[in-house]
């Protein structure tokens, strides 16, 4: 595959895949605000784009449409590799879409996801379009865990505050950047696919006990 780059206000980017131009001019906005505040301008940014939500490593913004932007800032370069994982893991079940991404992984357009994190949808759950089938969900997580294997990841800290299940019932791993390199930390896979497992009982019975109360 050709290794696609573009350069936004000095800032190397590569390409994995396409934007649209709206898109990408808003993207060349926001990169030029924080570098022109040094890095520091958070508050400008959402003078640009709607904010969504934050956590340890960065902030995540609504560019419109199907995609978000992901800005990490603390300890974001020792701690998180966002892009190039999610690179590596295009094609996937259950891995969102990578647009662009900065050399640094500080900057990662990514696909949006409609929906909750599951840790939402347990506190506020919503009727999926389709009926939550968990032995089906087991194949699709044992696939994915076995196919990042193979690409040389590991998954990894799988939470239900880094999944999301979209308002079409379909489930995601939005948060990759503590995926471990295939090497050392092996044992990671099974203890975390069994977390993945946990996590589609748990939507199963939520989901089984809303339908019962319509």
């Amino acid at each position: 595959m050709e290794n696609k780059t573009s350069k936004v206000c000095g800032v190397s980017f590569n390409i994995v895949n396409e934007l649209p131009q709206k898109v990408t001019n808003k993207l060349i906005r926001t990169v030029k605000t924080m570098k022109d505040s040094d890095y520091q301008g958070f508050e400008e940014v959402e003078t640009i784009l709607h904010y969504i939500s934050g956590g340890v490593c960065g902030k995540i913004y609504d560019l419109g449409g199907d995609f978000i932007l992901k800005i990490n800032e603390f300890s974001w370069n020792d701690n998180t590799y966002d892009g190039d994982i999610l690179r590596d893991l295009q094609g996937i079940p259950l891995i969102p879409k990578v647009y662009w991404y900065s050399d640094d992984n500080r900057f990662i357009v990514i696909q949006k996801i409609n929906g909750r994190t599951v840790r939402d949808y347990f506190q506020s759950p919503f009727i999926l379009k389709k009926q939550w089938v968990h032995i089906a969900f087991k194949e699709i997580a044992e696939k994915t865990v076995s196919m990042c294997l193979k690409r040389g990841w590991i998954v990894n800290d799988m939470h239900s505050g880094n999944c999301m299940i979209d308002y079409s019932g379909e489930f995601w791993i939005v948060d990759v950047g503590l995926f471990k390199k295939t090497g050392n930390h092996d044992y990671l896979a099974e203890h975390n696919l069994i977390e993945l497992i946990s996590e589609s009982e748990r939507i199963e019975v939520c989901n089984n006990m809303m339908a019962e109360a319509i």
